[in-house]
């Protein structure tokens, strides 16, 4: 199941969520300030990134030295600071930035 968390007021989360409907996919739209991510869900997440869990954050000083606990805690406490969009199925996510990344779920 293809799943996108996402933000209608962010142009790069409507460009990437345009992309994936003009290929053909019809990705769960989780719109995640209305729905914040359980911690499960951000584990889940960080565990099929491409990258550390910091890729996740945005808008945050010194997010480099943060782990992986924190920047879920981060999360958990402020879902404004989850960067988006971001692209997941079972096997792999992706931080969107920039859009073209989202490639890899459109072309195998």
């Amino acid at each position: 199941m293809l799943r996108i968390y996402h933000n209608p007021r962010c142009s790069k989360s409507r460009a990437a969520l345009a992309r994936l409907q003009e290929a053909g996919l019809e990705p769960e739209i989780i719109k995640y300030l209305e729905t914040p991510p359980h911690r499960s869900q951000l584990e889940a997440i960080i565990a099929k990134l491409d990258g550390p869990a910091s890729a996740l954050l945005r808008d945050t000083p010194d997010v480099k030295n943060m782990n992986d606990d924190a920047v879920i805690t981060a999360i958990l406490t402020e879902p404004k600071l989850l960067q988006r969009p971001i692209v997941e199925d079972d096997t792999r996510a992706v931080v969107g930035r920039p859009t073209e990344r989202i490639e890899v779920f459109i072309t195998p």
